[in-house]
């Protein structure tokens, strides 16, 4: 949502908004110039947007019915829409890249849209976090020529809205039960998917996608059945370094600074992708060696010879698994402390089971309240339940309030934050608790000396 504000401001439109709390990502919108209030009060909507022949209203799925501002537009003849609906409009007459997936979604899609931008083939992008490379999640090209690349979001059946040339897919899990009545039910929705895309799809090898004529499928990964293969995987200070293996012939040497066998895979699906649409080979090993990733997404934010200070989105077992292997993988000797976060009720329903199995790997695992979000408690369902069904004896729950106090008691070593709620919004501090905690020890070995 907070992309499609930036691209109608820079495009010369007034723009305003409401959200339930304030963020960075907010006092950056209103830096922007956009207005954005956080009380459900329509009072506090300018007059200049009560105008019901001038004005747009867009809303998410976050937004309950029952929101008095979406009740006050609806009973007053505005025009209001769902996000989805206005990416589509934005982009139906545009030669647009549309990448979905159950996870990895947002870094390939940043991944791409960088690529695009260095390769002036980029109209706009519409990114589902923020890149570091442009600290943003949206960022303008070239209006008169290139590609629209949007992450296409399968909750609520978004992404259905869309009409994209060339499309990717990179996983399909079970998620957004509440939606999707199992994974057949997901699985069948993608390929709904995939059957409005134009040209090309772009596949994880992994998917379970019918064939078909149209769109002609392209599938990447690590397996030999593959038209874009990683090989000779290595890593050299710091970065993966990998060769990929294509129908045409051999690129050796990709560099990228973000670790774990996803991110090899995700840039996989970004060189397919550009590749594919025909940008110069130099252009796309540059801008993925370049890209320095996007926020929450295995996000260093602290670091110093004896801690480490790691900050990720991931909300759904399989993405917890992925970051547990890239910080084994980098650092396979420290010990790993885990605050997790559970986000929704129903996920936390839905995977109790798988949560517990993955966050009993770290050598210390910390769990707090879960992030409601849109939803509503379920009655029962709480962060215990994924407390009961771990098998480490070295996990414990703490209140979202009280996390500041455990870390500073705990001092880790290796201190992971997980979760797409607002635990993101402690990281600043942590961060401070952290580098204080390393300046009492050195200022005690000082004395000692």
């Amino acid at each position: 949502m907070s992309a499609l504000a930036r691209f109608f401001k820079f495009n010369g439109y007034n723009v305003a908004g409401y959200d339930s709390t304030v963020s960075d990502l907010t006092k950056n919108l209103e830096k922007d110039g956009i207005q954005i209030h956080y009380e459900d009060n329509i009072s506090l909507v300018d007059k200049n947007f009560k105008n019901n022949k001038e004005t747009l209203v867009v809303y998410t799925p976050a937004i309950q019915e029952s929101h008095s501002e979406l009740m006050f537009f609806r009973k007053n003849d505005f025009e209001v829409i769902k996000r989805a609906k206005l990416l589509f409009m934005v982009s139906k007459n545009e030669k647009t890249v549309a990448i979905a997936g159950s996870h990895g979604k947002t870094t390939i899609t940043a991944m791409v849209s960088h690529i695009f931008k260095k390769a002036q083939k980029l109209q706009a992008a519409f990114v589902g976090g923020i890149l570091k490379n442009y600290n943003s999640n949206f960022i303008n090209g070239n209006k008169k020529s290139g590609c629209i690349v949007t992450e296409a979001d399968e909750f609520d059946k978004s992404f259905l809205q869309l009409q994209p040339f060339l499309s990717v897919i990179s996983a399909i899990e079970p998620d957004h039960l509440d939606i999707y009545s199992d994974i057949n039910d997901l699985e069948k929705t993608f390929g709904e998917f995939v059957s409005q895309t134009d040209k090309v799809t772009v596949v994880n090898e992994k998917v379970k996608i019918t064939e078909n004529e149209r769109p002609y499928i392209f599938r990447y990964g690590f397996g030999d059945d593959v038209d874009f293969k990683a090989i000779n995987i290595r890593t050299i200070e710091n970065y993966q370094v990998f060769d990929i293996k294509h129908f045409e012939g051999t690129i050796e040497n990709i560099k990228i600074y973000m670790p774990g066998k996803v991110n090899i895979e995700n840039a996989l699906a970004a060189f397919a992708t550009s590749y594919l649409l025909s940008v110069e080979i130099g252009i796309i090993k540059q801008a993925l060696e370049e890209f320095k990733g996007v926020e929450r997404r295995f996000d260093t934010l602290y670091k110093s010879k004896k801690r480490i200070y790691i900050n990720d989105y991931a909300h759904h077992p399989s993405e917890i698994e992925g970051l547990y292997e890239a910080v084994k993988q980098f650092y396979p000797d420290k010990k790993i402390t885990a605050v997790f976060q559970p986000h929704l009720y129903s996920r936390t329903r839905d995977f109790a089971d798988g949560f517990a199995k993955v966050l009993s790997k770290f050598d210390e695992t910390i769990i707090t309240d879960i992030y409601p979000a849109r939803e509503k408690p379920i009655e029962g369902v709480s962060s215990q339940m994924i407390i009961d069904k771990m098998s480490s004896n070295t996990v414990k729950y703490c209140k979202y309030d009280k996390i500041y106090e455990l870390i500073e008691k705990e001092e880790p070593e290796l201190l992971l934050t997980i979760g797409a709620g607002d635990i993101n919004n402690l990281t600043k501090k942590i961060s401070d608790i952290l580098s204080k905690i390393d300046q009492k020890y050195k200022l005690k070995n000082e004395k000692i000396s």
